[in-house]
Formats: C-alpha cells, structure tokens, sequence
C-alpha cells in the first residue's frame, strides 16, 4: 500500500539523517519531538470544543486541528529554548590524540557508536513524526472533505502501516471500539434474534439504560452510518462526517460503554 511505501522511505531517510547528526544531536531532538507531541496532543482535548465552535466540523476534528497548530508551535518553542540552555564541559582541557606524522587520531570505534545511536534516535524521531502526522490526516481530511458517500477520504484497510498506528493511538483505537459498538446497537434494533439474546443477559439489559448508550440507541442515522457496508463497516473513519459520531468518540463513558457492550454481546 502507499502509506507503507511512504513510511518505510520515510524511515530510511529519517535513519541517514539519524547516522549523519550523530547521537549528541539527534537525542534531543527526538525527546523535544515526543514532548511537544504528547503536550499538543494532551492540550488539544481541552481546546476541542474551542475549536469545533469556530470550525464547526465537530470536536474530534477540532482536537486534530488544535493538534496541528500546537505541536510546530511547542516544538520550535522549546528548539529555541534548548539552544539557549548553556550546555556543560570546558573543551580548554581536551587533549587531542596525534599520530607519528602530527594528524588527529580518530576513534572510529566511537564514531560508528555515536552514528548507530544517532540512526536508532534517528528512527524513533521519524516513527513519532510520521504516526502523528496519520493522525491529523485521519482526522481533518474525512471530517472535512467527505459527506454522506461523496468526497475525498483516506482509506488503506490492508495497509500494515496504519494497522499499527490504529493499534497504537488511543483515538483511532476509541473511534474502532465506537463503530463496533454501533454496529452491536444496530443489530439489537433490527434483528430479533439478537435483541432476545441482549435482553436475556442481565448486564447488557442495565448496559442498554444507561443515557449514553440511549441516545446511540435512539440515532437511527447514526446506527445505520455505522454499519453501511460503504462507511462505517468498512472504515471508521468514513463517519466522521456525522457530528453525532464524533461527539460519542469524544465522550469517555460513551467509550467505555459502547466498548463493553460489544465485549458482553460476542
């Protein structure tokens, strides 16, 4: 797939940068990565709903897109601040070793570490780079740019690539454990035979009260999006588009809920 072809050119070259930078470099670049990542990511579910209200394309996409403003922001915020940070060692005191003919001896012993250190920093700065980058894709572009079947989305059900960030990132994961939990609510309301089996089960019958999952329940829209065989069946992403569906990624106990239902209903 082409998400795969990109993320693996996209690992070598993040690895040649690694080797050439050499670990003293690319170290902190990878740790000032992580940090204005997971504090753009940990900000932007307070200001979701900031800027769903300007954009109005719904919270999920307004934590994507508070994500995408924050983290070049807190990343460079923090690159500047680091190279103002007087860094220790007195190089007065260094000795440098010469051969018989008076050139430097160089250990290349420690230069091939440094380089494997800095290729390995290297990798781990690309990986973050790239999975977060899929994330606000994923997010802002079906959210944005898809309608009711109509427009542009991006969809690689058999990309190895995006299986594993799906696998990783918490909001991918809740939106895959919502549409399952869509899909379960739609067949307890059409299908008699699993709307028996729902009721005769004591913790799926007090499940099936509780508001959050009454009014999934009652969005007859919603539960049909979620299982059309050209939507939510076949990408969660592909309902984004419904504001309704956001909100119950957005909301935790509907998580939670919708998640448990479908564990009790297999």
């Amino acid at each position: 797939m082409l998400a795969d072809v990109v993320c693996g050119l996209w690992l070598i070259m993040s690895g040649i940068l690694g080797w050439k930078r050499k670990a003293k470099m690319e170290l902190p670049s990878l740790v000032i990565l992580i940090v204005s990542y997971g504090g753009a990511r940990f900000a932007s579910t307070f200001l979701a709903d900031f800027v769903d209200s300007i954009a109005k394309k719904g919270p999920l996409a307004g934590a994507a897109m508070a994500t995408l403003v924050l983290w070049p922001v807190l990343y460079y915020t923090l690159q500047f601040v680091w190279k103002k940070i007087p860094k220790g060692g007195n190089e007065a005191g260094i000795r440098i070793s010469l051969d018989a003919n008076g050139n430097p001896v160089v250990n290349r012993g420690s230069l091939i570490t440094k380089g494997l250190l800095g290729a390995l920093f290297g990798l781990g700065r690309g990986v973050i780079l790239y999975a977060g980058t899929l994330y606000i894709l994923l997010l802002i572009v079906p959210s944005t740019m898809y309608k009711d079947g109509r427009g542009t989305v991006i969809v690689h059900p058999n990309s190895v690539t995006l299986k594993l960030v799906r696998q990783v990132d918490p909001t991918l994961k809740d939106m895959d454990s919502v549409t399952k939990g869509l899909q379960v609510l739609h067949h307890i309301r059409t299908r008699s035979r699993v709307r028996r089996k729902a009721y005769r089960n004591k913790k799926v019958r007090k499940l099936l009260k509780r508001p959050v999952v009454q009014s999934a329940y009652k969005n007859r829209k919603l539960l049909h999006r979620a299982s059309h065989k050209r939507q939510g069946r076949r990408d969660s992403t592909l309902i984004l588009w419904l504001r309704s569906y956001q909100e119950t990624v957005h909301d935790p106990k509907a998580v939670k809920a919708l998640r448990r239902l479908t564990r009790l209903m297999k």
